[in-house]
């Protein structure tokens, strides 16, 4: 059960979020967390950054109380880093949640006996920003803001060929994640500067334009352009793994043709060969489930090809023929 004080804060959380979608809508759920993303909450002692609830209380907490900074921890912590908490913050700190684990003793319905069982509960600590604390005779020091520093090269071939697409809405932001929303019909891609170099010797800009080619082949598959969707949903029977195990080889296809149309890689990437045989097992090694994948992906290569306002950006060097019409 939750105390009363657990409950007011999730109360108040609930109600900001509320009142944010309420009064501006998805606008406002952009804005804040844009503000969040840029300066997200992190945990002072482990440098880890909080999630969940936590990532919007504590993003809440550091905007509402214009916070110089986004770190993080309980009075304990800070404690053990020689700082401590200003006596006139004392009982301001602020709530996170995480999840515990116990085992109890429970009977077997079936054959009577007892047996051990987990249960999960929600568990509560109080933390406190930096600015609530005392670091004079601290061995804490704020971290150094990483430097941002964009590995992507442009290439213009791309750009023009995504700028041209007709009717996208390409959103950037300093999330890490990159999707395609299909019920708000837009491509959210995170910003060139949080791409790296893989392990693997993949660069920076093949793995950004890869990433916004197989967002950009998800984006071909909506009813308003090839409707792939509802066709693999009915081919499927509403079986939800198999349906988005072949759209993720569909789209992983279609932005290996592009990039190496646009000479970016001459083959498939090692990560996208990873990629495709995790999808590939899915779909139980069932050859007339790869050749659909392999069908669908070149309609999409094809319809991206077609669905331009100005057919230079896909070959910006080549002349465009003279149309006859009269």
């Amino acid at each position: 059960m939750f105390s009363e004080i657990t409950r007011n804060e999730l109360r108040s959380l609930g109600g900001k979020i509320a009142k944010g979608l309420n009064d501006e809508g998805l606008k406002w759920l952009k804005s804040f967390t844009s503000k969040v993303e840029a300066n997200a909450p992190k945990n002072a002692i482990t440098q880890k950054n909080y999630q969940g609830l936590n990532w919007w209380n504590l993003g809440f907490d550091v905007i509402d109380n214009n916070y110089s900074n986004n770190y993080y921890a309980t009075k304990k912590a800070w404690q053990s880093v020689g700082a401590s908490i200003k006596p006139e913050h004392s009982k301001k700190g602020i709530q996170v949640f995480y999840w515990g684990q116990m085992a109890k003793k429970v009977e077997d319905k079936k054959t009577g006996e007892e047996k051990s069982k987990n249960f999960r509960f929600l568990k509560v600590s109080w933390v406190y920003n930096s600015n609530q604390v005392d670091l004079t005779n601290s061995t804490w020091k704020q971290p150094e803001p990483k430097k941002i520093v964009n590995q992507v090269n442009d290439n213009d071939k791309i750009e023009n060929f995504i700028k041209n697409q007709m009717g996208l809405n390409l959103q950037f932001s300093n999330d890490a994640r990159c999707f395609y929303n299909v019920s708000l019909d837009y491509i959210s891609m995170s910003n060139k500067f949080n791409f790296e170099p893989t392990k693997n010797g993949t660069s920076a800009t093949l793995e950004y334009y890869s990433t916004l080619l197989h967002e950009l082949s998800h984006w071909s598959g909506h009813e308003k352009r090839l409707n792939r969707f509802e066709k693999n949903k009915k081919y499927f029977n509403n079986d939800a793994q198999l349906e988005y195990a072949l759209e993720e080889l569909i789209a992983e296809i279609s932005s290996n043709i592009l990039c190496c149309k646009f000479d970016i890689q001459k083959t498939i990437n090692k990560n996208s060969l990873a990629y495709l045989k995790s999808w590939i097992s899915r779909l139980k090694n069932d050859e007339l489930f790869l050749i659909k994948a392999l069908t669908q992906s070149g309609q999409a290569v094809n319809f991206l090809k077609e669905n331009l306002k100005n057919p230079v950006a896909l070959n910006p060097n080549k002349p465009v023929k003279a149309i006859k019409t009269a």
